[in-house]
């Protein structure tokens, strides 16, 4: 079992929301998410550097003083309204160079440093909250309450009305034009974001 998770995205990603669904539902409390690093989670490579600062002295085996990243991740059409709405200082192709960047980075660290990340979607945590946390108890153990108890509110973010989820969970366009589909479709680096397990959309569909 690891001692500690570290939760690391993008910004407007649901980093804070699965840190706050963590913290409201492990019955013993055994979740430290490292979050307040507010420095480090969105960033590369400091990320990667302060993960392996936590761990130079762990032994590689010694699985209870380890940190093991939980990398959360956008749809990238939803993630551009997201990222509108924060007024972020940055074009299309800036805000999709970080985008690319960061995840490929964590699909490297995946792939080679001292364990898996666990991947997971903002949309898998909105549908089934239950099945993402016990993927985390898996790694940390820990006990769940028996009815889960979903955030309605995290710092820098609306309420969650069920219309906000709805818009998250839509097989659609996310009220984004043809032209910006087209735009963003160009932008997102999709060698990466099939791994994660979305799709790229057609132009104007």
């Amino acid at each position: 079992m690891y001692k500690y998770v570290g939760i690391f995205g993008e910004m407007r990603v649901g980093t804070n929301y699965l840190d706050q669904l963590c913290r409201m539902n492990f019955v013993d409390n055994p979740v430290s998410t490292l979050t307040a690093e507010k420095m480090v989670k969105h960033e590369i490579p400091d990320t990667l550097r302060w993960l392996t600062e936590c761990n130079e002295n762990v032994d590689i085996y010694d699985y209870e003083n380890m940190i093991h990243p939980i990398v959360i991740i956008k749809n990238p059409y939803s993630w551009y309204q997201s990222m509108i709405k924060e007024n972020v200082n940055k074009t299309p192709k800036e805000l999709y160079d970080r985008y690319n960047t960061f995840y490929e980075y964590f699909l490297h660290f995946s792939h080679d440093y001292y364990r898996e990340c666990m991947l997971v979607t903002y949309e898998k945590v909105l549908i089934d909250p239950r099945g993402v946390l016990e993927d985390i108890a898996m790694l940390i153990g820990g006990s769940l309450n028996k009815d889960i108890l979903i955030p309605d509110k995290v710092p820098r973010s609306a309420v969650f009305t069920t219309d906000r989820k709805a818009f998250y969970l839509q097989d659609g366009n996310f009220g984004l034009d043809g032209d910006t589909i087209k735009m963003i479709t160009d932008a997102v680096c999709w060698d990466v974001v099939h791994q994660y397990g979305y799709k790229e959309k057609v132009y104007g569909v």
